[in-house]
Order: C-alpha cells, then structure tokens, then sequence
C-alpha cells in the first residue's frame, strides 16, 4: 500500500534549498518519487525532468518538518528534510506531493528517525564542546588541545558519544614511541 501511494507519483522539489547553511537560488522541479525500503539502505529518490538523480538517505535525515511553504504563489504543505548528501555536506530540501504521497513519505522517513535522532541525551559541558568542536569541523585527534582537556578524558567522551549513537568510530588511532631499536634505525637513518 506504501509503494503504491509514493512510487512513480509525480511530485516537486526543491533543492538544495540550503548548502551547509547557506541559502541556494534554486526552483521547484517535477519530479518522479521512488522509495527503495531495504534493511540497510532505506531512501526516497527524485529524478527530475532533465533525469539529475536527487537521493534522501533515510539515516542521513538530521531533521525533517511539515511546513507551508511558498509553491507556485500558494501557500502549500511541504516536507522540509534537512539531511548529509554522499559528500558529507548538510544540505536543505522541500518536496511537495500530494497530500496522501507526502503524509506516507513523512512516515516512512519518520519511522524510525525519533530514536534514531533523538537529541534529549543530557550531555555536560565538556561533552557539548566536543559535539559542537567536531560539529564545526575540528579534528578529531585535535579536539583535546582544542578544548584544553586530557586525551584520556576526550577518548571516555567519545566512548560514551559511541554507546548512545552520537557518534560512529571510523578508526582507532594508535599513540606509540620509539623503542631502542627504533632509535638506533632512526639514528642510522639520519647518518646517511
């Protein structure tokens, strides 16, 4: 019943409204809606009429809001879906379908978005910096000299920011010095 309700149905779209933040000159475009609804990979695709592929990664969602918005001189129910596109950049989208398509899209995206979103988690205040820090683009490796804390205490943050899915390790870093052996090549090295 879903699929029948979105897939193939034509639609309107604007994007990206918003690029990082920064407000983008863009139009409505027809488009033709698709939902791919796999265990891994749940997302809503628009193909305008030139055929430019617009994809909505379900778990890329950070936001999303049912809101009037401005739609050939009317005011009209739309979707407002702030999500990360494949580059990593936060951009802003508007779609508008009929009222059945879009109430199924917006449940289909909000499934599971509450849990998956939720930003209740009380945080203290070293736990904010951090957020906001690797929010705003700092390292990850720099973030204790960033906000003058003890790399142990940054690594406990990030272990906890882990558990409630706050933040997703890419890989582990490995603090090492050189033994004996390693400065006698070091040496070696420096005398050739």
């Amino acid at each position: 019943m879903f699929k029948l309700l979105v897939n193939n149905k034509i639609s309107y779209v604007k994007h990206p409204v918003k690029k990082d933040g920064v407000m983008q000159d863009v139009s409505w475009e027809k488009a033709k809606l698709k939902i791919k609804n796999n265990p891994n990979n749940s997302e809503i695709a628009m193909v305008d009429k030139e055929g430019n592929l617009i994809e909505v990664k379900v778990d890329k969602v950070q936001d999303i809001k049912k809101e009037a918005k401005k739609f050939k001189n009317e005011s009209k129910v739309s979707l407002e879906l702030e999500h990360s596109n494949e580059q990593g950049t936060t951009v802003v989208t508007y779609l508008y379908a009929p009222k059945a398509t879009l109430s199924a899209i917006y449940n289909f995206i909000n499934k599971g978005f509450e849990k998956k979103v939720d930003s209740t988690i009380d945080l203290n205040e070293t736990e904010k910096e951090i957020i906001m820090a690797l929010y705003s683009g700092v390292s990850p490796f720099d973030i204790p000299e960033f906000i003058g804390a003890e790399v142990e205490e940054v690594e406990e943050v990030y272990k906890k920011l882990i558990e409630v899915d706050a933040l997703k390790e890419i890989r582990k870093r490995r603090e090492v010095e050189l033994t004996t052996r390693g400065r006698n090549l070091a040496s070696k090295t420096m005398g050739k």
